[in-house]
C-alpha cells in the first residue's frame, strides 16, 4: 500500500491509497510494478498535484504559501521549480551601447 497525495477535492485534502501489484520474471528473476499514467516513477503525488503547483507559478506566490495551499513541503515545491526548464540564450561577447541614445 502506497499514500499518494492529489490535489484538494471542495477544500478537502485527497490522498489515494493505492496497493501496488509487482510482478516476478520467470527468466531473469527481475521484480518490476506496472507502469501507472496518472503517477511519476518513484512520485507520491499526481501528476495533476504537480500540474496544479506549476500553474501557481504563473502569479506572484511565495513558495512556502504554495507548499501550505497544497500540503506539501517547501522543498518538493523547490524541487518541482528545479525541474522547470527555461531556455536562455547567452549574449554575445560584444556588446555595442549607443551612446547618444543613452544620453537623451
Amino acid at each position: 500500500m502506497q499514500k499518494i497525495k492529489d490535489t484538494h477535492i471542495h477544500g478537502k485534502k485527497c490522498l489515494i491509497h493505492l496497493k501496488k501489484t509487482r510482478y516476478d520474471c520467470k527468466s531473469c528473476g527481475c521484480r518490476f510494478e506496472r507502469g501507472l499514467d496518472f503517477i511519476a516513477k518513484g512520485h507520491t503525488m499526481t501528476n495533476g498535484l504537480v500540474f496544479a503547483i506549476v500553474s501557481e507559478f504563473k502569479e506572484l506566490y511565495s513558495i512556502s504559501s504554495i507548499a501550505n495551499r497544497y500540503d506539501v513541503s517547501s522543498n518538493t515545491v523547490l524541487r518541482i521549480l528545479d525541474c522547470l526548464c527555461v531556455s536562455r540564450t547567452r549574449l554575445s561577447e560584444v556588446l555595442c551601447i549607443d551612446k547618444f541614445k543613452v544620453d537623451s
